[in-house]
């Protein structure tokens, strides 16, 4: 809102009785002027006090707000208000603009509105080529609140995002599904694979019931939206609970195992290992590391394209392998059953975090399972790849016990994907 200019006198208000968000606490005498409190002519009526065009132009505005600019992120309520860094000669905020900049928000929302973002763009083409240069200058604040009766809580407020980091991330959760089109396949489903805001929220588990966790949330947005590093830590401890809510159905957090826990597995980790490649093409994701070499060519070539494609160390490639096997020996163990059959020998994985050394234990119950299900000729290049890269790196382990039992069920799902896919295709040639 501009400064009033007027000069003439006239009534001015300072009660925002009426305004469903207020501009300051009139709670504490300590903050209005002279310690005053609500007095007519001094106290907070000194502070802050409007003609009565400003007032209604806030009130105006706050409407508008919430009429045509609410939305909804991981069961928080939000306000875009968008903006300019700074106005050049003749710009201004209008109706359109401001629906452009709505638009650019809803984009990266969820999947639904990512793609048809591209063609409203196509459609609408000279609207958007209108507004191009402005859009270097613009930007949207996001205003997460709580609202109940006269109460208004701000949750958190992420200032100045730029129009065009908003097209970066809609750019990169379509790159992002463009990978998972590749390494696994979509069977004719182009949103299969295609993450959003709203999916992230997914895959961060939050205890139900207690009121400060939206917190953890709100700040991973607020770091993919203003471009602030992130811990690859809080992921991978993220993906830890994320892992015993399926695999031991623990109740009580935004995210529900269902009826099909194993298959809700299967796909949060392979979404998961998407999320870590939207992040890294942000540029934000702070450690990690990368093969130093490509991995042999003893595995078949899916295996060997995905763990390349998603930028897997040493040590996070050997895991990959090993959950690989513990898949094949699942299939073993309840065959015949549907995929969603609890497998034993996923008792063997501490959902808890696991070091080295009882990674170094669960290789050799592998090998003596595969012995065991006589499937040994089958992975035997699998599994001596998978000591080539685990035994160099063993005594010195470089990986938390989180990220650990995440690269091995990520190997699991990626082996459940894999049968689940051929069982269609069987389906469909019969």
């Amino acid at each position: 809102m501009l400064p009033c200019m007027r000069r003439k006198k006239e009534a001015l208000t300072a009660d925002t009785t009426r305004f469903m968000a207020k501009f300051y606490i009139t709670k504490l005498i300590t903050f209005s002027s002279e310690l005053e409190g609500k007095s007519k002519k001094g106290g907070f009526a000194k502070n802050f006090s409007l003609c009565p065009d400003c007032y209604k132009e806030i009130l105006a505005g706050m409407r508008y707000l919430d009429n045509y600019l609410r939305s909804n992120l991981a069961g928080n309520t939000f306000w875009i208000i968008p903006g300019l860094f700074f106005n050049p000669l003749e710009s201004q905020l209008t109706k359109r603009w401001i629906e452009i900049a709505r638009d650019h928000i809803s984009s990266i929302l969820d999947p639904d509105n990512a793609l048809s973002f591209r063609h409203k763009i196509e459609r609408e083409l000279e609207d958007y080529r209108r507004f191009e240069e402005l859009a270097d200058l613009a930007h949207v604040h996001l205003l997460f609140y709580e609202k109940s009766k006269s109460a208004f809580k701000v949750k958190k407020l992420i200032r100045e995002i730029p129009l065009r980091w908003i097209q970066t991330l809609n750019q990169a959760f379509l790159e992002t599904k463009a990978l998972g089109d590749e390494v696994l396949g979509n069977n004719g489903n182009p949103k299969k694979w295609l993450l959003s805001l709203k999916d992230i929220y997914t895959l961060i588990p939050l205890r139900s019931g207690n009121t400060r966790e939206y917190k953890k949330i709100l700040d991973l947005y607020e770091s993919i939206l203003s471009r602030w590093p992130l811990e690859r830590s809080f992921l991978m401890q993220s993906f830890l609970t994320l892992s015993a809510i399926y695999l031991l159905e623990k109740p009580g957090y935004n995210i529900h195992p269902g009826k099909n826990p194993q298959l809700g597995l299967t796909f949060a980790l392979l979404q998961g290992n998407l999320l870590l490649q939207f992040l890294e093409k942000l540029n934000i994701l702070q450690g990690g590391g990368h093969m130093t070499e490509p991995i042999a060519r003893l595995l078949p070539e899916s295996i060997t394209r995905y763990v390349e494609k998603m930028g897997y160390s040493e040590e996070a490639t050997a895991l990959f392998l090993l959950g690989y096997m513990i898949g094949a020996i699942g299939a073993e163990q309840v065959r015949g059953a549907d995929f969603n059959a609890k497998k034993p020998i996923l008792n063997k994985i501490n959902v808890n975090g696991m070091n080295s050394h009882q990674i170094r234990i669960l290789s050799n119950e592998v090998f003596e399972k595969l012995d065991q299900y006589r499937i040994r000729g089958y992975y035997e290049k699998t599994f001596a790849v998978m000591k080539s890269l685990l035994d160099p790196h063993i005594s010195r382990w470089s990986l938390s016990d989180a990220e650990s039992v995440f690269y091995l069920l990520s190997g699991y799902s990626f082996y459940i994907y894999e049968r689940i896919q051929k069982a269609q295709t069987k389906e469909e040639n019969q």
